[in-house]
């Protein structure tokens, strides 16, 4: 059986697809945001295949190495799901964030929505 799963990422800060360069900033001391670099997909706990749809968001800080910390639930998709969505999003790289060209560590939130394999 093959398991087919929706990872959506919503952030407080738009960030860049994985490989996609920021823009450059205009200004010297403007902010650019951080950019995900590397992602990894959820696994759709299979005792929950009766329950089609959930979504999990997850807020986290990108810290000036790209790496996420402080990892929590900000809306629960349920027990199995946050723990999976936990997991997979503290796995992300991200470029981080620039202010005058210095990395900064970044508040996001990213969404992460399973849907059911049936």
């Amino acid at each position: 059986m093959r398991i087919r799963l929706l990872l959506t990422v919503l952030l407080l800060f738009p960030i860049a697809s994985p490989g996609q360069q920021p823009q450059p900033a205009a200004d010297a001391n403007a902010t650019t945001n951080c950019v995900l670099v590397s992602a990894v997909a959820p696994t759709y706990p299979r005792s929950h295949f009766k329950n089609p749809e959930r979504a999990v968001l997850v807020g986290l800080t990108v810290n000036t190495e790209g790496v996420p910390e402080n990892v929590h639930i900000v809306r629960t998709g349920g027990d199995r799901f946050d723990k999976n969505a936990l997991a997979t999003v503290s796995q992300y790289k991200f470029k981080p964030a620039l202010k005058s060209g210095q990395p900064v560590a970044q508040e996001i939130q990213i969404e992460v929505a399973y849907k059911s394999p049936h």
